[in-house]
């Protein structure tokens, strides 16, 4: 699963395919077809591995702004308190987007070979206020 941005679990004994049709009722888009049917464990599931649909960055974003602002995905899907929180987190990026103020960056540490991503400072140019 790794290289997936979300990861949506399903009920215990519900199908994640089941689950996919249900939220395809989103529409606009968001593309349910790419997801992919996967099996991870955290913490939240004793590391019990759960069957779910990951998703990579793009449809995550998607998905999260069609979500934002709901309690309940559909009428019969509801969204948990990690999911909220993530809608919450992307609108706040967005706003330090748009303010121009901070931008997302990416940056190489050739010691660990590895890139990283960080929010940094927009440069004003020397002549403007």
């Amino acid at each position: 699963m790794a290289g997936n941005a979300l990861f949506l679990w399903s009920e215990p004994f519900t199908r994640p395919s089941a689950l996919r049709d249900r939220l395809a009722a989103l529409g606009g888009d968001v593309r349910t077809q790419s997801w992919t049917d996967a099996a991870a464990g955290s913490a939240s599931t004793g590391g019990v591995a759960r069957e779910g649909l990951a998703l990579d960055g793009r449809d995550a974003v998607a998905l999260l702004r069609r979500l934002a602002g709901r309690e309940m995905a559909t009428p019969d899907v509801a969204l948990g308190a990690d999911v909220t929180f993530w809608c919450d987190a992307l609108r706040l990026a967005a706003e330090i987007v748009a303010s121009q103020r901070f931008l997302p960056g990416l940056s190489y540490e050739a010691d660990q070979k590895r890139y990283r991503a960080h929010w940094g400072r927009r440069r004003r140019h020397p002549l403007r206020r």
